[in-house]
């Protein structure tokens, strides 16, 4: 069929549309690497360390006969908002070319808890290696994540491990501080070094060790049975052989090139967060620094956060308040009252100068979160917001949708996301508002979306808007130093470094 005039006319507008929107996008991409590239070049350097590390976790594997686990081979304690699993050796936590990984053995055996909202399903806490076993903590809400997060960071969680080492040690009990830092001899980026041996960007690393026993392995090699409490997160802590470990751990093929063991004999014994439970009171304090590339940094905000844990009515309750100097610095920010009762979540918040906000959610049989918001204000109240949230499946794709609709405004929202693979997610949101003489205002926007983490400790995440070229990407660092290092990109604008410091209570 021929094309008129005006049809042909509409598809060169398209045609020069389209063009222009790729050049536009190009230009800014160029501009982002010519600005920025150091920054990012060393945030690639990280991811593709981490690459490095799997593919030394593989290569390990091949030096001996490597353990093949099944899905139906994990072990779960479920307490509240988090499962501890039993991570087996030899497997990785995830990996999207290996068929079975913790992600996979737990979507496997809890189904329910998969979140299609993280790149593999489930929030971990923290990491354990390729290598070692043990105990590992995930997270089965973002608030859950956070609080387990703080713990981490506060220095308040305690992990203790069992090793197996070479050599019968004289001591009974050691405090091992030495730096350390990533090795330059290995041109993989893999290993790590203490320091006075090649390293580089060293950082504070405190081990406390207790000699639990000595005996000789199968072949006749001495070998002691230590246990090890971490103080500080460095990578490889536990494996870089420092002065107090003669040969080091056995099986670790990384550091000791001991192939004769069928496994490292690292174990993540203990695991405990002082998380609240039962009637348990706890608190946190943040001090937050302004921009640290200014020319007077300073510190900028003071937050605070307390909360206790009781029984109300027989159910589990929490009362919370908050502080946050650079709203209020003369008393609370907020004070909330949350809880559960049967099968509806609520919360009762109060910013203390307007009226009461009351959230209520439940869940139906069909996998639907509905989730209502209202207003309290003296005798009077009124809803507020109603959202709904569920999960469907287009074209043999998990689709998150989310349904909202805002009374005061009279503006609906629909939010449909879905994951692309490998941490990268794209989101849609179409929004209707009421406007003049009875007319709908529509808009569409649309963005990408990109979270990971790179090792224990370091995330990189960035949103970018492909339609106007707006973006940002965020790279946080609580590993290096005992803080948390914010470094935020903005397409187009500024960037900017902060730092927190969190201490729990």
């Amino acid at each position: 069929m021929p094309i008129g005039n005006s049809s042909a006319a509409a598809l060169r507008v398209v045609c020069r549309s389209t063009r222009t929107l790729m050049l536009s996008s190009s230009l800014a991409l160029a501009f982002v690497l010519t600005k920025y590239w150091h920054r990012l070049r060393r945030l690639v350097c990280a991811r593709l360390r981490r690459s490095q590390a799997d593919a030394d976790a593989a290569g390990t594997a091949t030096c001996r006969k490597r353990n093949r686990w099944l899905l139906s081979d994990l072990h779960v304690l479920r307490h509240a908002d988090y499962l501890f699993a039993f991570k087996l050796p030899d497997l990785h936590i995830d990996h999207p070319a290996e068929p079975v990984t913790l992600q996979t053995q737990l979507g496997a055996c809890h189904p329910e808890h998969v979140d299609p909202t993280t790149a593999f399903g489930f929030r971990l806490a923290h990491q354990l290696d390729y290598a070692t076993s043990g105990v590992l903590c995930v997270a089965l809400s973002k608030r859950a994540a956070k609080m387990a997060a703080a713990c981490f960071a506060g220095r308040t969680a305690r992990k203790c491990y069992l090793a197996l080492v070479h050599g019968h040690v004289q001591w009974v009990q050691a405090v091992c501080e030495r730096a350390i830092g990533l090795d330059e001899s290995d041109e993989r980026g893999f290993r790590m070094a203490v320091d006075g041996a090649p390293g580089k960007h060293c950082g504070p690393a405190r081990t406390e060790c207790a000699l639990v026993g000595r005996g000789y392995l199968d072949d006749g090699r001495p070998a002691s049975k230590l246990l090890l409490r971490p103080l500080t997160g460095r990578r490889h802590q536990l494996r870089a052989r420092p002065e107090w470990l003669p040969i080091g751990i056995v099986g670790d093929v990384a550091y000791t090139g001991d192939t004769a063991a069928p496994r490292m004999m690292l174990h993540a014994w203990l695991l405990k967060l002082p998380l609240a439970a039962g009637s348990v009171t706890s608190g946190s304090v943040e001090l937050i620094s302004g921009d640290l590339g200014s020319k007077t940094p300073s510190l900028d905000n003071i937050k605070g956060k307390w909360s206790q844990a009781f029984k109300l009515l027989g159910n589990a309750a929490t009362v919370t308040a908050e502080y946050d100097r650079a709203e209020n610095d003369k008393f609370l920010k907020s004070a909330s009252l949350s809880g559960a009762v049967d099968k509806i979540k609520y919360e009762l918040a109060s910013n203390f100068g307007g009226p009461l906000e009351a959230t209520l959610e439940t869940s139906t049989e069909d996998g639907t979160t509905i989730e209502v918001e209202a207003e309290v204000d003296g005798l009077s109240s009124r809803v507020t917001r109603v959202t709904g949230t569920r999960t469907l499946s287009v074209n043999e794709r998990e689709c998150d949708l989310e349904l909202s609709h805002t009374l005061g405004d009279n503006e609906s929202k629909l939010r449909l996301s879905t994951m692309l693979g490998s941490g990268l997610r794209a989101v849609g949101l179409l929004s209707s508002k009421g406007g003049g003489k009875g007319g709908l205002d529509h808009s569409l926007t649309y963005e990408l979306e990109y979270d990971t983490q790179l090792t224990e400790g370091r995330t990189l995440s960035a949103k970018v808007s492909p339609r106007d070229g707006t973006g940002e990407v965020e790279y946080e660092d609580s590993a290096t130093i005992d803080a948390t290092i914010a470094a935020t990109f903005p397409l187009g604008g500024a960037p900017k470094v902060t730092a927190k410091r969190a201490f729990s209570f």
